[in-house]
Order: C-alpha cells, then structure tokens, then sequence
C-alpha cells in the first residue's frame, strides 16, 4: 500500500480503505474460532475423531479437543530396595506384607498321618528346625520384594550344589535358610516344553548378602531342584523395568499411589488441626509502628512478650487498644472424606478390609464378623493355592532324611492340615461338642462306630479333634470278629457263666449273642460264683426279682 493512502500519523486517508478487497464471507467450517482451535498442527488425526465412543463437535467430547484423550496410564514398579524402605518404615506397607503371613499361620498347622505318634514326632523336628518361621518369612518376603526361596541345608551324598537333589541320598536336615531375591540370580532356563517347570529358572547364581552388602566374592551354583522357590506376583514372563530377572514384583506396587495419597490426606488433616483454632492479634498504629526504624525489633519485643505472659500466667496480656481474637474455621466433612481414603487404602491393600487394617470395626451395614470373614476366605484361598504346596515340597525334605523320624522312608499317604481360621467362643465350643455327641450316639446306634472308638477318638489324646473326628480302631474290630465266629459249643462252661448264659442252650443263639459272648468271655474271663457273690452283695435272692 503506498504512502499517499495515509496521513502523517499512519492513519488511513478520508476516503480510503484499509481492505480494498472487503470482508470475506463467513464460512461454516470457520464459524468458530476459539482456544480449542489453537491446538497444534502434529496432533495425530486418530486423536481428531473416535469411532468408538459418543462424539458431540459442539461440545468437543469425543474429539481432539476432549480432555480426557490425552490421558495415558504409565506403570510404575516397586523395586526390592524401595520395597524394603516402605516395609521398615511405612506402617501400612507393614500391615500388607505382612498381615496376611502370620494371620495364615496364625493357628499353627499339622502334618497328618496314619501313624500319629510318627506325625507328632516329624511335627516335633520341623519346630526345632523352624520350618513355620522360615515359611512366614519367605512369604512376606515375596509379598515385599517380589520373591524368595528357601535353601535347606542338608547332609548326605549330594555331590555339588549345581546338580539336581537327590532325594534318595539325603541323610539329615542341618538349617533352613531363607534367601532374598537380590541373592539368587537366575543363570539358566528350563527349556523343555514338556516339562511343567518350562521357562523358568532351572540354576541360580548364589550371593548372598552379608551385613547388609551383597558379597563381591565369586557366588556359587545351585540348582533350583534344592531350593523351595517363592516366585513373587507376575502376570507375564516378561521383564518389566524395576523388576529383578527370573522374579516378580512387590505387591506394594498396586496400592503404591493410593498409600502416597493416603499419607498426604492424613497430613493434610494434621495441618488442618493445627490451623484450626488460628489467632488474630491486632496491635494499635502496628502499620505505623512498622514504618518506623525500629519498628520491627519492637513488635517482635511486644508479641514474645505477650506469649510468654500467655505461657506463664494463661492470659493475654496487652494494651488496653490491642485485639486478640479466635479465627474460627470449619472441620465439617472432613471425617467423611478420611473414611472414603480409609476404604480406597482396603480397596488397594490386597484384599484386606477396613477393620483389619485399621484395626476397627466397620461402619454402615456391615458387621466386623462379614469383614473377618471374607478376610478369613481370602488368606485361606492364597494359603491353600500359593503356600501349601511349598510347604509340603519343604516337609518332604524331613521326610526323606534317613536320620530324621521315618528314617528316609516317606509315607505313603500324608498331608499338611491346617486348622480353621476362626478361634470359637466357650459357646461355640459348648455346641459343637452337643453335635458331635450326638452324631456318635446315632452312629453307635447304627453300629457303624463303638462306644470304645468314640473315647479313644475324643478323650484318648492331649487335645480333642478339630472336627469331632471318630477313628475306628480296626485291629480291636478284627479281633472281635474272630472271636463271635467261634461256634458256641468251643465255649466252656465258666465262659458261660461269666457271660450269664449258663443256662441257655447255646445253640439257640443268634450271631450278635454270640458276639456279645465272645467279647464278655475276652474281657472278664471265667469265675466260677460271680453271679452268686454279685447278687449276695447286692442283696437280691436268687428266687426273686429285684425291685425296680
């Protein structure tokens, strides 16, 4: 545009326009020009438009210029060091790796077995090596960390620590040693597809950590056939960052944010208490008392003399022009908003309710025992799945050991048994006993059991049985049965007496009379006169009834 077209002063000339052209016409893809339209040029054009959800172009939902497209979720990994950190110092970290462990073994555990008094003695032997304590620490080692293993120590003809277990040549157990993951290095793979441990470690490189630094001295090889592997939570065989080779993650890598948030509410809420009851001190001509040279050192004088008279005396001591008010400030929803945290930390904290891990009953419709009880479920559900299988691979070790109580010959048949989870009440007790009793009445009338079995069963040991269980005792049965299949003229004359059938004919028994014979023949063996002397003792006369 020339020159003449403007004044002097850069304004347009009377007569002249500034847009020769006039206004473009308004376009409908142009109608609307605001911050949204501001976006930059490299958005990807898959971000511009969804096909998969509601789209609304006026609104922008649905579109490049929504919000919520841009969010993405990034994975963060608990490593085994900051795991550790939370566990020693984080008391919530501490309910959740360890909470379920001890609560699992919270009742102890028995190794059952035909032979009761071989069970009570390998039971014995696993107390003095610690298998419960290695088995709790392992597992809130794998809770923690990501992983574990236990390394039983054993002698016998093994040969080196790198070549499989010989179970057969394990002639005692010396020590259980649970190790971290940070000490176990997996080196090689099974790679057999027809084997049920493939892709996982098959050698491990060994080193272990002493006082606190892992040892820079060469490790030594063991094969995994000699270690009682714990391997952590994993949802895929492959590594992530953070994560140790061969193992898993910490299970306080879910509830990690939550605790972070958890802890920031609850400072939070310290913060606000402490601002709570705020005071206003209004000093008179402060601003102009500010203004002048010393007028900082004075005020300063003046308010830490006022607080040590308030500390001293309990008042406020001032000029007669001076103010000291409360600044009042409300704590209202500040309880609700803790308890929804409360229940988002239960939510995050691997299945553990409120009452457990805050130790406290539930508010609402839910009563404390329906929270115990879901958390009685789940720690029996991951005990039953994840860690008793491990502890009968580690109790086969006792068992094979030639010096140990089955001298290296395993049973048979044998399983760990763990109590129920619930600790009854004197009243639970009461009625659980009424039942029992009277199913061994029912079952004693159906001759299924002997009233002998049911006290041996209930009363012959230390401790009545968990279920109110009945044993038959079967070589007591057997002995019986060969003595009612004696035919009734092998009895003598005094084995009838005692029984008091001497006079009736023998062969007119039926088989259960002859039964209960033989057994009173076993048990009291012939007398000639019991009857006579047991009636002169109770003064009845042989030719009469007794009176009822």
């Amino acid at each position: 545009m020339s020159r003449s077209t403007r004044t002097s002063s850069g304004q347009f000339r009377p007569g002249v326009s500034g847009n020769p052209r006039g206004r473009p016409p308004k376009s409908s893809a142009t109608a609307r020009y605001d911050s949204a339209d501001l976006l930059p040029a490299s958005v990807p054009s898959s971000l511009q438009r969804r096909a998969d959800a509601y789209t609304n172009h006026y609104t922008g939902h649905g579109t490049h210029r929504d919000r919520r497209i841009f969010t993405h979720f990034r994975g963060d990994i608990v490593t085994d060091l900051e795991a550790l950190d939370l566990w020693e110092t984080e008391f919530l970290a501490a309910r959740i790796v360890e909470a379920m462990p001890e609560e699992g073994y919270r009742r102890g555990w028995s190794v059952k077995l035909q032979d009761e008094e071989l069970g009570e003695a390998i039971e014995q032997w696993a107390e003095e090596l610690g298998v419960e304590h290695a088995i709790v620490d392992a597992w809130e080692k794998e809770n923690a960390l990501g992983g574990a293993a236990i390394f039983p120590i054993v002698d016998g003809a093994q040969g080196d620590l790198s070549t499989p277990l010989r179970w057969e040549a394990i002639s005692d157990v010396k020590a259980l040693h649970v190790l971290e993951p940070r000490e176990l290095m997996p080196i090689a793979f099974e790679s057999d597809l027809g084997n049920r441990g493939w892709s996982t470690p098959s050698m491990y490189m060994f080193t272990p950590i002493v006082d606190g630094f892992t040892a820079s001295f060469g490790g030594q090889v063991i094969h995994a056939s000699r270690l009682i592997v714990f391997p952590g939570l994993r949802v895929s065989r492959q590594n992530r960052a953070g994560q140790l080779l061969g193992w898993g993650v910490s299970r306080l890598t879910r509830p990690k944010q939550v605790l972070a948030d958890f802890g920031l509410a609850w400072a939070s809420a310290a913060t606000l208490l402490h601002e709570h009851d705020m005071g206003f001190l209004g000093m008179d001509e402060f601003a102009e008392l500010m203004a002048t040279k010393d007028g900082q050192e004075i005020a300063y004088e003046r308010i830490r003399s006022m607080a040590m008279a308030k500390s001293s005396i309990r008042a406020v001591v001032g000029d007669v022009k001076d103010k000291f008010t409360k600044i009042p400030s409300s704590l209202s929803g500040l309880a609700e908003v803790l308890g929804e945290f409360k229940v988002l930390m239960s939510a995050a904290s691997d299945g553990m309710p409120v009452s457990v891990l805050m130790g406290q009953s539930q508010s609402g419709l839910r009563t404390g025992d329906e929270d115990t009880a879901v958390w009685y479920g789940n720690v029996e559900k991951r005990r039953r799945t994840r860690i008793k299988p491990r502890h009968t691979h580690l109790m086969r070790f006792l068992l094979a050991a030639g010096q140990g109580p089955t001298g290296g010959t395993v049973p048979d048949v044998w399983s760990i048994e763990y109590p129920s989870m619930w600790s009854p009440s004197d009243k639970e007790v009461a009625e659980t006993r009424k039942t029992d009793a009277d199913r061994a009445v029912a079952l004693v009338n159906a001759n299924i059991v002997s009233g002998d079995d049911v006290a041996d069963s209930w009363f012959g040991a230390d401790k009545y049985p968990q279920h109110g269980e009945i044993k038959v005792d079967w070589k007591r049965r057997k002995a019986q049965a060969a003595i009612a299949a004696q035919a009734p003229e092998q009895l003598s004359d005094e084995d009838r007496a005692a029984m008091g059938r001497d006079g009736e004919d023998q062969e007119d028994l039926s088989d259960d009379e002859r039964a209960e014979l033989a057994a009173l023949r076993e048990e009291f063996g012939s007398d000639d006169g019991a009857d006579g002397e047991g009636d002169e003792e109770l003064g009845v006369d042989d030719d009469e009834e007794p009176e009822a």
